[in-house]
């Protein structure tokens, strides 16, 4: 019975569109955002913001967490020197997911947990951090608003 189940999992993943369980933005970089949700929107505008300073970052969205979509996942994130993770819960559930399913760690992890949303001033601040390497934490707690 587990047997069946599993491979309905499989199958699953197999028939829905690769668009459906996850989308890159912002073409190739060495420096990839992994997000889910809501955050979207406030990242693409950060990174708009960034791309008119000439620092371009990827970002890839997660749509699909269960069944998780390894293989598509392992292609987007392949030339990934950095991943930087940001997400609006305590515990970096994605990150987790990421780490689990790719053996890949987390190079930064960006968490906001106080009910506000995340600001693009917020995002902006700690990449540009990231990117002039003035960061010296892997885990950063946005409290704007609080």
């Amino acid at each position: 019975m587990m047997n069946k189940r599993m491979n309905k999992l499989d199958l699953i993943l197999q028939m829905i569109p690769d668009e459906d369980k996850a989308v890159s933005y912002n073409g190739n970089s060495d420096i990839v955002i992994t997000s889910w949700g809501s955050t979207k929107g406030v990242i693409l505008d950060t990174l708009d913001e960034l791309n008119k300073e000439g620092i371009k970052i990827k970002f890839v969205q997660i749509k699909l967490l269960n069944p998780f979509p390894q293989q598509l996942l392992k292609k987007l994130l392949h030339s990934a020197k950095t991943i930087i993770n940001i997400e609006m819960n305590y515990s970096s559930q994605l990150a987790k997911l990421i780490k689990e399913n790719l053996q890949r760690d987390i190079d930064y992890e960006i968490v906001k947990y106080n009910g506000r949303p995340i600001a693009c001033d917020e995002i902006y601040k700690v990449i540009k951090e990231i990117v002039n390497n003035n960061i010296d934490k892997r885990r950063i707690v946005l409290d704007y608003g609080s």
